[in-house]
Order: structure tokens, then sequence, then C-alpha cells
């Protein structure tokens, strides 16, 4: 009877704004910690949640891409690039990781998933297509299937400058540096979609673990940027999840061995050129020796005769200089077909069979123009075209 009414607010008041606290905190995408930097973090992280743009113009990207496979011109890749959207999952997956959380790091993936199974699709249906084209070949696409120097280099500028300006200006997109990502993951998946549903399937493989390794490095570089910019872990959970994201990733670049070979691949000489096949000969000269000039001598009457020797051929045997031999070995899980001449059409260029084992040792007789193709001497002293991507220089 004598408490009072008015008492009892302060704590009602203090139940509903509790409650209200653990519902946004349920709601958070990264974990709680410094109330403050939380809320930045999390500020920065529900930017980048893909909504249905994303997913609209990955789409259009993946239609573009697929016409410029089948133009094979480099302006229209260039034009798929500028046309994908912003890639926030690649970006969330890096911001995910520097952070440790789960739950952010698996809807960037999924995100990323579905955005890249538009553009395989894309490249699936170009793939088909060109099958209708005879004597196609897309020589551009063999840039976007294997990890250049070049690319690394865009790569690592383009995921630099995307996780600096999102974490600076949250607000603003930095839609440049997305597209750098966006050329080397999107285009590197559609090139893969392509070599399924083509003639072509090699393509498949090393265009999909050229995306993977770069999908890898988004996440690496990523991580290491965020951490200079003070952006690490709230938790013990977060340091551990962080330490097993960023393990696994090294482990699968190191074991995948992509960048090691794919480097060594593009270390060797620019041109080739065509040298004759090696012939173990050695060709004998004869040449007539001059005979030098009789000198006159008066002889005695008293004079006893003797045999005079008279110079005869002395055969001179010269050897041929050899040609500069270069050798190379297969480089393609699996092994390969070398071709009898240098296109992938089963009826003007059949295959030589049986396959050349991965790491077979070859030597190198020339290439095509375009430089795309090289004829190799084979072990049963053949002659066979195997495909440049397909061939590691020795160093």
């Amino acid at each position: 009877m004598d408490q009072n009414p008015e008492e009892q607010v302060p704590l009602e008041a203090s139940s509903l704004i509790n409650e209200s606290r653990r519902r946004r905190t349920r709601r958070l995408i990264v974990p709680s910690g410094h109330t403050e930097r939380s809320i930045y973090v999390n500020e920065i992280a529900s930017r980048l949640v893909p909504a249905i743009d994303f997913y609209l113009f990955s789409i259009l990207c993946a239609v573009i891409l697929g016409a410029a496979i089948l133009l094979d011109h480099p302006a229209i890749y260039i034009l798929a690039a500028l046309l994908a959207p912003f890639m926030a999952p690649l970006v969330g997956l890096g911001l995910s990781t520097a952070v440790g959380s789960f739950k952010f790091f698996s809807q960037s993936l999924g995100s990323l998933a579905i955005g890249s199974a538009f553009v395989f699709i894309g490249g699936l249906l170009s793939g088909w297509i060109s099958k209708l084209i005879p004597d196609f070949y897309p020589n551009q696409a063999l840039f976007h299937t294997r990890v250049s120097i070049p690319d690394l280099i865009l790569l690592a500028v383009g995921t630099v400058l995307a996780i600096y300006l999102t974490v600076r200006v949250p607000k603003q997109r930095s839609l440049v540096a997305s597209v750098a990502l966006a050329y080397e993951v999107y285009i590197p998946i559609g090139v893969a979609g392509f070599g399924l549903a083509s003639k072509m399937p090699q393509f498949f493989l090393p265009a999909l673990r050229t995306a993977g390794t770069n999908i890898l490095l988004v996440i690496l570089i990523g991580a290491v940027v965020l951490a200079f910019l003070k952006l690490r872990p709230f938790t013990f959970f977060g340091y551990l999840l962080t330490a097993i994201i960023l393990g696994g990733t090294a482990y699968a670049l190191i074991m995948s061995s992509a960048i090691k070979t794919e480097l060594s691949t593009n270390t060797t000489p620019s041109t080739i050129t065509q040298t004759p096949t090696l012939m173990n000969s050695s060709a004998a000269q004869i040449t007539e020796t001059p005979k030098p000039p009789t000198a006159t001598i008066l002889i005695p009457a008293n004079a006893t005769a003797t045999n005079t020797l008279v110079p005869t051929r002395t055969p001179t045997v010269t050897n041929t200089p050899k040609p500069p031999v270069t050798w190379a070995t297969i480089n393609i899980e699996g092994g390969v077909y070398a071709r009898q001449a240098p296109c992938y059409d089963d009826i003007q260029c059949p295959k030589i069979i049986p396959a050349i084992p991965n790491n077979t040792p070859v030597q190198v007789l020339g290439t095509n123009p375009e430089k795309t193709w090289v004829q190799i001497f084979m072990d049963d002293s053949s002659k066979g075209w195997v495909n440049i991507i397909y061939i590691k220089f020795a160093n």
C-alpha cells in the first residue's frame, strides 16, 4: 500500500530496453563486442549483403560474357566485367574472415555461389552454341585459364581498393575496384562453363582452378588489409575461426600449386622459333689435297734411281652442328591427346592415341603462327600438336 507506483516505471522501461537490445543483438551480422566498434562493423557488413540487383546484373554479365567468348574479342570481355554487379560477396568474405563471423561468411559465400552459377550457365550456353560454328576456337578464353603476373597485380590492387574504400567510405561503393574483381573471378567461371559444354573440355578444369585460386587470394589479401585497418575478431571464437579460414586458404593454395604451376608456364620464352628435327648424323666430306709444285732437279749420270712418294687423297671428317633443343613437360592431370594438326576438329585434326601422360618430357619443335599450339617430338619418333596451355617449359 505504501509503494509508490511511479517507481515501477523505470523498471518496466529498463526491461523493455533490454529486450529490444537483445533482439537487435540477435539481428547483428557479426558478433557483438565493444559497442561502438560492433555497431560500426555491422553497418559495413549490412551494406555488403547483396540485394536483388546483384543477381540481375550477374545474369546480364553472363549474357555479355557468353557473347564475348563467341565473338572472341577482348573488348567484349571488358564490357562483361563493367556490367558485372558490385562484388559485395567477395568483399564480405574478406570482412567476415577478418572479424571471425561464420554466419556472415556463409551468407557471403552463398550469395557468391548463386551469382557464379548464373555466369557459369552463361558459359554453358555459349559452349553449346559454339558447336554450331565450324572451326571455332576461342583464343581470348585461353588467357583466363591460367594465373599470370598481370592478373595477380590486378586482383591485388582491386582487392585492396575495394576493402579500403568499403571500410573508410561505407556509404559509397568502389565500382572501379569491383570491375577488377569481376574480371578475375566471374570471367574464368564463365570460361569453365564454356569448356564443359563445348567440344573443348580442356578449358573446364584450368579455368575453374583459376577462379578458385583468385577467390582464395581475395580472402587472404582482404583479411590482411583489414588487420592493418585494425578490424580484428571480437571474441576468442572469432580468432579461432579466422585462423581456420586463413589456414585452410593457405593450405589450398599450396596444395593446388596453382600459382606456381601457372607462373612457371608464363615465364617461358614469348616466341619459339621453328627448329628442324634432330638427326644424329655426321657427314663425311672428302676434299682433294692439292699437289705441291714439282721442282726441276738435275740428276747426275751415276745417280741411283729411288721411289718418290706421290701425295694421296686424305678424307676430312667434319661434324654438322646440332640445332638447339627445347624441352618441356606435359602439364595437365590425366594427360592430353596430341593431334595431327593444331586444332580441335576431330576430322581435320584427329587425335593421336594413346594420350601423353602428365609430367612426360617432350621435345618442342615449334609453334603455329598464333603461338597457341606447340609441335612436339614424341617417344615413338612421331610428331604431334598440343595446346600450349598444357605445356610446361623447362627452365
